[in-house]
């Protein structure tokens, strides 16, 4: 399978008072195209903090995140963020008097892509998916 993301020797940590709090050390991963992932973990075990570092939301404090091969500091965090990523926040962050087509594509149509049927029915499933499976889940 081909690599959609791969994260190579990621650290990430804060500063607590004196103590640094390590979040990730040299931590290596490859996400493959096609496939489905669960990101599972106690509470502050670093699971928003990856997703943050994978959507280009946070920045890592060492190491490389790839997408589709390249690394995507060259590609500019803001066009990586506007045209290849895209978040389903735990509060949705939803403009409330648009229905959820309208909402997805306001959010489109800041991205170099043309929006279409062909494109936009599969992310309104996926996004309603990702809001039903967090209800079931939580």
């Amino acid at each position: 399978m081909e690599a959609l993301l791969k994260v190579k020797d990621l650290e990430y940590y804060y500063q607590d008072g004196e103590t640094r709090r390590h979040i990730f050390k040299n931590f290596n991963y490859t996400f493959e195209k096609g496939k489905f992932y669960a990101i599972l973990g106690q509470s502050g075990s670093g699971k928003t903090t990856l997703l943050s570092i994978l959507s280009g939301m946070d920045t890592q404090t060492k190491g490389e995140v790839y997408y589709e091969g390249q690394a995507i500091e060259p590609i500019g965090i803001n066009k990586y963020r506007r045209n290849y990523t895209g978040m389903v926040f735990q509060s949705f962050n939803l403009i409330p008097y648009m229905t959820a087509q309208e909402n997805l594509l306001t959010a489109m149509s800041i991205t170099d892509d043309k929006v279409n049927d062909e494109k936009m029915w599969p992310i309104i499933c996926w996004t309603l998916w990702a809001l039903l499976a967090q209800k079931l889940i939580v």
